[in-house]
């Protein structure tokens, strides 16, 4: 319950304070970003990776919570390239060392590639398709690789537009694996 909290605290500062952002930006300096390519077999593509881990990663021996980010290339404030980023990683940084958690950012395809891929419900497939890559090989991966705490309660995925459409699909079809989601705006047409 307190994690849930803490991500809604962390989005209602999002939104509320996006301009702010410009004017004040967190030091990200000592987070670590480290960037992986992981292929999806079944659509013959893959998609790069950029993990966030806070500050404290390297000096503590703890297991962090963990958020799953649609189009993660808005993500963090690292390689923003205008206003239209979600600044996850500042915000993160802004909160207590106990309340931080890994960023899991997973970059969206092309144009093409991401409605495809952010539908589940287009007959292709693409978006069942996608939604099992994020929770069968993507989650697999971080809690193999980083220190995490196990548990839907613990894994957090997010999207909006039509990241939104796609997380929710992923909380519903997969809520043993992801307890919470921030479905922001999602594009029901």
């Amino acid at each position: 319950m307190k994690f849930r909290i803490t991500l809604i605290l962390i989005i209602t500062r999002v939104l509320l304070s996006s301009n702010n952002l410009y004017a004040q930006q967190p030091d990200t300096s000592k987070a670590l970003y480290e960037d992986v390519k992981l292929p999806i077999p079944q659509l013959k593509r893959q998609r790069t990776i950029l993990i966030y881990l806070p500050k404290s990663y390297t000096t503590s021996h703890k297991k962090y919570p963990v958020i799953y980010m649609q189009d993660g290339q808005s993500a963090f404030i690292k390689g923003a390239k205008d206003g239209n980023n979600w600044y996850a990683d500042s915000l993160v940084n802004l909160m207590p060392a106990d309340k931080q958690c890994i960023i899991v950012a997973i970059h969206s395809g092309n144009s093409t590639n991401r409605m495809n891929e952010y539908n589940p419900y287009l007959t292709n497939n693409e978006g069942v398709i996608y939604a099992h890559y994020v929770a069968k090989v993507v989650k697999p991966y971080i809690d193999s690789n980083y220190r995490t705490k196990k548990g839907p309660k613990y894994s957090v995925v997010v999207g909006s537009s039509m990241g939104g459409l796609i997380t929710m699909y992923i909380a519903a079809r997969y809520s043993n694996i992801f307890g919470v989601a921030g479905v922001f705006s999602p594009a029901f047409w």
